[in-house]
């Protein structure tokens, strides 16, 4: 009777000891996700602001053409942003940005 009781607890702190493991890297993936969403969000708002940042150049000045290579945004964001002819009457703001 003490062998199976010994079996019984082995298997029962085996089985519990799995259970903590897989939870444990269930919460890391989802921190994981969280930074993702986040670097994504952030990225995209980044682009936003470099896009008001030409319709605000080009409002003041209407043949600005220059964009931005590498202008560094926030904490660790990157822009790119290149405005484009497209004819008389139209542009084309490309804006790029990449965050941590």
């Amino acid at each position: 009777m003490g062998q199976q009781m010994m079996v019984i607890a082995l298997l029962a702190s085996f089985l519990l000891s799995s259970g903590v493991f897989a939870m444990m890297e269930v919460f890391q993936d989802s921190d994981d996700i969280a930074t993702s969403q986040f670097e994504q969000e952030a990225a995209l708002n980044i682009a936003s602001s470099g896009v008001n940042m030409a319709i605000s150049n080009l409002r003041q000045d209407k043949y600005w053409r220059k964009g931005y290579t590498k202008l560094k945004m926030s904490d660790a964001g990157i822009l790119n942003l290149r405005v484009t002819d497209l004819g008389t009457d139209s542009l084309r703001i490309t804006s790029q940005a990449t965050y941590g």
